[in-house]
């Protein structure tokens, strides 16, 4: 029985102190690269997120602004309540813009009966739709809406 003995020019393959070496390098190096993508998804989650609620915020802004600069008469004007009498195309509408017990901007919105007119005293409004327009908007001690007198 005779033995081959290997020289080292002559070997092919790895050790398994290399193939562990190399399993361990790349799990590490998989892991950094896995935790990058996920800070990176929350990220960029985050960002579409104020994104989005800002594009929310000036739309409803604009919204408001608009039906206040139209209204005929504004009814109420409190810190987080705004009411007023509003055309839209031929019909009046009493809309209501509040901020309800779970700190939401809602719009509730009553048409009045077709031919009356906005600003007409002693008639009422039919059933209000309240609708939310923005989630969590922050109160306490801030009010939503603010106003200025222009004589």
């Amino acid at each position: 029985m005779s033995f081959k003995r290997l020289d080292a020019a002559n070997s092919a393959g790895f050790t398994l102190v290399e193939l562990l070496v190399s399993i361990v390098l790349i799990g590490v190096v998989g892991s950094i690269a896995s935790a990058a993508v996920i800070t990176a998804t929350k990220t960029q989650r985050s960002t579409d997120s104020l994104v989005t609620a800002r594009t929310e915020a000036s739309k409803s802004v604009e919204r408001i602004s608009r039906d206040v600069r139209t209204a005929n008469p504004l009814r109420i004007a409190q810190a987080n309540d705004l009411t007023l009498d509003t055309l839209r195309g031929t019909t009046c509408e009493r809309r209501r813009y509040y901020v309800d017990g779970n700190s939401r901007l809602m719009l509730s919105i009553a048409p009045f009966a077709s031919g009356v007119k906005c600003g007409t005293s002693g008639s009422t409004p039919g059933t209000a739709v309240p609708t939310v327009i923005a989630d969590e908007v922050a109160v306490g001690s801030v009010p939503v809406f603010s106003y200025q007198r222009w004589d």
